[in-house]
Parts: C-alpha cells; structure tokens; sequence
C-alpha cells in the first residue's frame, strides 16, 4: 500500500464501485478477478481527482454488485484504514450488476451502505452517480426515405431492435418504439406514429437505457 501526504489541505474523496470504477473486470473471474485494463492512476476516480484538485482512494472493485458493500466484505471494506483516513466525502458508482433485479435489493443495500459510511466512518457527504446502462444494443443507422408526420412504418439502412430509437438530430428529434422489423439493408421497422416529418438520411440512434 502507498499512503500520500500533501504538504496543504487538500480534500479527500472516497470511491466505492464497481469493474467501471476500476477499468476492468471479468464475471468468469469473481469478485477478486485480477485482470487488466488500465493502470491504477488512469481510472476515472483518479482521474477526475487530478482534474478537480482532490486526493481520491478507490475501492473499486470488478464485477461487485450494489447488496457485496451492504456486508463487511474484508476485501472490499479493509484494504483501506478508513478509521485513520480523514475522507471528506464519498462518491458511489453501483447498480449496474444487479439493477435489473430491480430496487426490492437495491434500496436496502444503499441505506446500509449510507449507515455504514455515516456511522462507521463519520463520513457525511456521500455522492451516488446514475447507474451504467447496460444490455442496451447499440445502433446508430439512417432513415433511407422521407416520412411524413403520423407515419407507423420507416425504412432505415440497419435494422434495429424492438424497443425506443431517436429519429432526428434537430427540431425535429423524437422517440419512436419499434414493435417489428424485416428485411436489411434496408429494412422496414415498424414503430408508433411519428409526430415529426422526417428526410432521407436522418440519423437513427437506440434510445433505450436498461440497467
């Protein structure tokens, strides 16, 4: 372990997460995987630590879910003497492993987290981000024919996945839901009625976000 000491008074930031936390992660290799992405000081954590002028410790740790921070895991708790560490706030990027389990794991997990912080810790500020949005199918495509507005069927060059897309770039972008689609190149998606006209070439992008 290396312990740094700063000659001024400098904040300090506590980050709590997941393999994103840390640039790399394998679910084949459990909780404690070694593997390799990126150097410790490339993170995001300590990235944004040398861009906002604050000391960030990371207890990343790949693939860990939301409920593994709710026990006192050793590994995931103790590799840092946080009773002697003066941590001015905490900043917690989980969900993505286990929000589809939806929020009957989710909400009890945080309020132990928080307590555990608060109490443990006597850390008070404690910042969540949103959650990675995962299985979500990327497409990025073209409308190959203008459509006038109310329309239910669009022809693009790549056929997208059943669920929301985002027609348009401008005044004119608007989700739509694609229920069906067949042929390729290009392909015929069926979607709910259009409120926007739209030209040939518009760019189409997945607008769904599923954790």
């Amino acid at each position: 372990m290396i312990e740094y000491e700063f000659a001024e008074p400098i904040q300090c930031g506590l980050f709590i997460g997941d393999s994103n936390s840390v640039t790399f992660g394998s679910a084949s290799q459990g909780t404690t995987n070694s593997g390799a992405g990126a150097l410790s000081h490339e993170s995001w954590p300590m990235v944004a630590g040398s861009m906002g002028g604050f000391a960030a410790t990371n207890l990343g740790v790949g693939p860990s879910s939301t409920p593994d921070w709710q026990i006192t895991y050793p590994y995931l708790w103790d590799r840092v003497d946080l009773a002697s560490v003066d941590i001015d706030f905490t900043v917690i990027s989980l969900g993505t492993n286990n929000g589809s389990a939806g929020l009957v794991a989710f909400v009890p997990a945080v309020r132990a987290i928080h307590t555990k912080l608060r109490d443990t810790f006597g850390i008070k500020r404690t910042f969540w981000t949103t959650i990675t949005p995962r299985g979500c199918t990327t497409l990025l495509t073209r409308t190959t024919a203008a459509t006038a507005p109310g329309v239910t069927s669009i022809t693009l060059d790549a056929a997208p996945a059943n669920g929301s897309i985002t027609i348009g770039s401008g005044f004119n972008m608007e989700n739509v839901t694609v229920s069906a689609s067949s042929g390729s190149g290009p392909c015929t998606a069926t979607v709910g009625a259009t409120a926007q006209a739209h030209a040939a070439g518009e760019p189409v992008s997945c607008g769904a976000e599923q954790a």
